[in-house]
């Protein structure tokens, strides 16, 4: 167990220091996904404050090949290569 706390630690702690470089930071969620649970999108909130999620409600796991015509468009106007 308390390696799994550790570990927990570690990735707060990379999340944070992502924060404080002020770079932006989006984030896409299937509502369906059961290997990321939709849950992990609040410590992402609560670590990086100004962070993009998008939920898509019919989404799971593999987005970006399964849903690849709702995720690119977003992803292309995130990174401004529109």
């Amino acid at each position: 167990k308390s390696d799994q706390q550790g570990i927990a630690r570690d990735k707060s702690h990379a999340l944070r220091g992502l924060s404080d470089t002020g770079i932006p930071v989006m984030a896409v969620f299937g509502e369906k996904d059961t290997t990321v649970l939709i849950e992990s999108s609040r410590r992402l909130e609560a670590a990086i404050p100004k962070v993009e999620i998008k939920v898509l409600s019919e989404g799971e796991h593999g987005l970006n090949y399964q849903m690849h015509e709702t995720t690119n468009p977003m992803l292309v106007t995130f990174f401004g290569a529109d």
